[in-house]
């Protein structure tokens, strides 16, 4: 299997493990058909998960793949929580003003303004990003939601 093939299924897991799965079935059919016992050939072969696993793991690259699930996993709890990534994203903003001062002549990182205007955007940008939820929720009306609980 090339490098490449091991790269791009990183990114592909569930058509991966779809794939694995249609090719152990097909081996099971296969020694099936030849006339061995059904039960027989499916204790020889044992534990299918475990065979998928070390398949899968033949054909990835192993911290690709670990890279891609934390990045996912970060992205997933900085939406779930907003309030937190709102209160990160103000902090960072702050900081970016000293980075900011040794780049610019002339701006000072105790200028109000300069404090002020990064964590207000970023908290502009925070609400903003929360509005698709809230206006899901403002249609919502109470009384039907209260009957289906």
């Amino acid at each position: 299997m090339s490098f490449w093939s091991r790269i791009t299924n990183a990114f592909r897991g569930d058509r991966l493990n779809h794939e694995i799965d249609e090719e152990f079935a097909a081996h099971i059919e296969e020694a099936i058909a030849a006339g061995d016992d059904p039960a027989e050939v499916r204790r020889t072969f044992g534990s299918q998960l475990r065979l998928r696993e070390q398949s899968r793991d033949a054909r990835i690259v192993a911290w690709l793949d670990c890279l891609r699930a934390d990045v996912v996993f970060g992205w997933r709890q900085l939406l779930k929580r907003k309030v937190t990534t709102a209160a990160a994203g103000i902090a960072l903003g702050m900081a970016s003003v000293r980075y900011v001062q040794t780049l610019l002549f002339g701006v000072k990182g105790t200028d109000p303004s300069m404090l002020i205007a990064p964590a207000l955007v970023l908290l502009a940008a925070a609400l903003l990003a929360t509005l698709p939820a809230v206006l899901r929720a403002a249609r919502i009306d109470p009384s039907i939601m209260l009957r289906a609980e």
